[in-house]
């Protein structure tokens, strides 16, 4: 089959003039070539994905569905599930939200590995910051240093899984962090950083290129689709 075949080429035309005669012929090849060049692209912005992005797991990847076509009216739609897939396609500025800043998901909290850079998950199970309580207390002590020290060894006493610390000592490193270890020796993790107010997520286009990839394509899928209708309605006897 020809590269250059374009919508209007001669065989298409053919092809659209012979099945116009019956009344689903057209339709159908209509939507099974929608149908194709979508999953098509799908194809394509998996591929393009795991190779500009960094996949630790096969969440990112599964986001990226289509949906069930509903009758001939009805186009197919392929993108991603997640949210963040969205800042990587367009960009965006992630913006300060309150006194303390935006809140940062830390890659320890979505599972990733506290050396993932740039995280691509969301928090998971109890990291999710609707699922944690902090208490609010006031424990007597000279600095913040001093009243950081208390609070976590309060939080493993008592129990309590997360706390809120502000610690300039450490370059500013203020935030919500998960209590781990034992009663005697605490330690912290970051879960959710509260120390930037803003940040640039730069564009890294995914969803775009694979559809530009695959428009040149159609006038041939639509062709392959017309010709399957003409097989099936002119078929030999």
């Amino acid at each position: 089959m020809a590269k250059d075949i374009s919508f209007h080429s001669p065989q298409i035309k053919k092809l659209e003039k012979d099945l116009g005669k019956f009344r689903f012929a057209l339709p159908v090849a209509n939507q099974r070539t929608l149908n194709r060049a979508v999953d098509a692209v799908q194809v394509n912005a998996k591929r393009r994905v795991a190779k500009q992005m960094i996949i630790r797991n096969k969440w990112t990847l599964g986001s990226i569905q289509t949906d069930k076509p509903k009758g001939f009216s009805t186009p197919r739609i392929v993108g991603s599930l997640q949210e963040y897939m969205a800042d990587q396609e367009f960009g965006t500025i992630a913006r300060s939200q309150g006194k303390q800043g935006r809140r940062m998901t830390t890659s320890y909290a979505s599972g990733e590995g506290e050396g993932a850079r740039p995280r691509k998950r969301v928090a998971r199970g109890a990291n999710k910051i609707k699922k944690i309580r902090i208490k609010n207390s006031r424990y007597k002590a000279k600095n913040k240093k001093q009243r950081a020290l208390v609070a976590i060894k309060q939080a493993a006493k008592s129990g309590r899984k997360y706390v809120y610390l502000d610690m300039p000592w450490t370059k500013g490193k203020k935030g919500i962090y998960k209590v781990i270890g034992g009663k005697r020796r605490p330690r912290i993790k970051m879960v959710h950083s509260l120390k930037k107010k803003s940040v640039v997520i730069k564009r890294s286009p995914w969803l775009k290129p694979s559809v530009d990839a695959i428009v040149p394509l159609m006038p041939r899928f639509y062709m392959m689709e017309l010709q399957a209708q003409a097989n099936r309605h002119f078929k030999k006897k």
